[in-house]
C-alpha cells in the first residue's frame, strides 16, 4: 500500500480520525488517487499505522476553498506557509479511514 504525507501537527487529528480532508500542493498536486488507499505518514517518515481511502480529488483555486467549507483561517496559513495566492490552483482531497 502507498504512503499519504501529513505535517507532523495533523497527527492527533489522524490518530483520533476526525480529518477528513487534506489540501495538496505544488509537487502533491496529482500524486493520490480517488479511489486508492494509502497508509498515513508524517512527512519525516513516521508511521501513524491508520489506513485512509480517498473519495474525492477537486483541483481549485485556493479562492474556492471557502466553498468547500475551509476556515478562511486555513485558507490564510495555507498562502502564507507557500506564498501561493487566491488564484492558484490546490489539491482539494476528502478521504476516509479504513
Amino acid at each position: 500500500m502507498n504512503k499519504i504525507y501529513f505535517p507532523s501537527s495533523y497527527k492527533t487529528a489522524i490518530l483520533k480520525k476526525t480529518k477528513n480532508s487534506t489540501i495538496r500542493v505544488d509537487k502533491e498536486i496529482g500524486k493520490y488517487k480517488k479511489g486508492h488507499s494509502y497508509n498515513a505518514f508524517s512527512y519525516s517518515e513516521a508511521d501513524w499505522k491508520t489506513k485512509i481511502k480517498i473519495l474525492e480529488v477537486n483541483k481549485i483555486t485556493i479562492n474556492e476553498l471557502s466553498k468547500f467549507k475551509i476556515p478562511s483561517k486555513s485558507i490564510k496559513s495555507l498562502k502564507q506557509k507557500t506564498s501561493l495566492e487566491d488564484k492558484d490552483t490546490v489539491e482539494l482531497i476528502k478521504f476516509k479511514y479504513i
